[in-house]
């Protein structure tokens, strides 16, 4: 079990000690006080002549000062599961009293402070809420680098959909490093799955266009239009229109499988690639946006990311055979490998 202690800023809060969700809200005696800043330390050995840092992913950064300091009891296996279950504690209660008071109101805004491991006689210890951490040592590039980097600039020249398709990977990017609750991985599964899903379209232009989908359509709206021929009451009405959006809804999403099934095919992906596009692309229509469904794991989050990123640089790999043919042997700087 493991203490963790925040401050909260809100316009309305008690001015005696009150519980609200389990969480102990209490005025500071002796003043306000500031939250917490950052000091982020580089994780590895820098041997001399070495540059390196340390990235770390902090979720969006919030000062205030505070009157009020919470704390709560939460079961976890260290200080930053303590950390994130507390905040999220926190959080709920700070969405009760925004309810009590007034939307035009700023705030309520909550922070966590320190943790503390009661099964030790440990002091609480400040807490700094990371998402995601890893230590970079900065190289110069090699020649072989450099080449692929033209590659990428060469493409993206050359074809529309090649810009497109890095802004969405660096965004997804973006949102992976900073994913920190069941929301952010539901919304970085989303980032990456529109990946491979602009892939997937990038490639299909190539291709023959579906003549079955569309077939399947048109069918669509000719069983519409004879449920709504003659007297229709309201209701069956918009049963059938409601029917109708479902079906094509379906439509579409069976037409954008098939069509990133083709487009893997398209590029190159192995069996266990393409599986893994298929995996990508059930979390993303059954665990993002779905009220009641399973949240994304962490697991789940980092093998979509490994599959937009096969799905991306295959993409490019192709682009660049379609453009030009040999472009990188043609192009490689002296001693870089093709």
């Amino acid at each position: 079990m493991w203490l963790v202690q925040g401050l909260i800023a809100a316009r309305h809060l008690p001015s005696g000690e009150r519980d609200l969700f389990g969480v102990h809200i209490r005025p500071i005696g002796d003043g306000p006080t500031w939250t917490s800043g950052y000091e982020i330390g580089v994780g590895v050995e820098a041997e001399d002549g070495m540059r390196a840092t340390s990235v770390v992913g902090i979720p969006p950064a919030t000062a205030f000062r505070a009157y009020h300091s919470l704390t709560v009891e939460v079961e976890a296996v260290d200080a930053q599961e303590a950390a994130r279950n507390g905040f999220g504690r926190f959080q709920r209660s700070a969405a009760a009293i925004a309810l009590a008071g007034g939307l035009t109101e700023a705030g309520p805004i909550v922070s966590v402070e320190t943790t503390k491991d009661l099964s030790t006689e440990a002091e609480p210890q400040k807490v700094q809420m990371t998402a995601r951490k890893g230590d970079l040592v900065i190289e110069d590039a090699s020649d072989e680098f450099l080449t692929i980097l033209d590659a990428v600039e060469h493409v993206n020249a050359e074809d529309g959909a090649a810009g497109p398709l890095l802004d969405m990977w660096i965004t997804a990017e973006r949102s992976y490093f900073l994913s920190f609750d069941d929301v952010d991985r539901s919304e970085t599964i989303l980032g990456y799955a529109r990946v491979m899903e602009a892939v997937a379209q990038a490639v299909f232009g190539d291709l023959e266009v579906d003549q079955a989908a569309e077939a399947q359509t048109k069918q669509v709206f000719a069983d519409l239009h004879r449920s709504l021929e003659g007297e229709v009451s309201l209701r069956a009405g918009k049963a059938a229109i409601r029917n109708a959006r479902e079906a094509i809804q379906k439509i579409d999403i069976e037409t954008l499988g098939q069509r990133m099934a083709r487009a893997g095919i398209e590029i190159g992906l192995d069996d266990g690639q393409k599986t893994a596009g298929k995996e990508l692309w059930r979390l993303r229509n059954t665990k993002v946006g779905h009220s009641g469904a399973e949240p994304v794991t962490n697991q789940e989050m980092v093998a979509g990311r490994v599959t937009a990123d096969v799905y991306l640089r295959k993409y490019f790999d192709w682009r660049i055979g379609k453009l030009k043919e040999g472009w990188l042997r043609e192009n490689s700087r002296p001693g870089a490998s093709a």
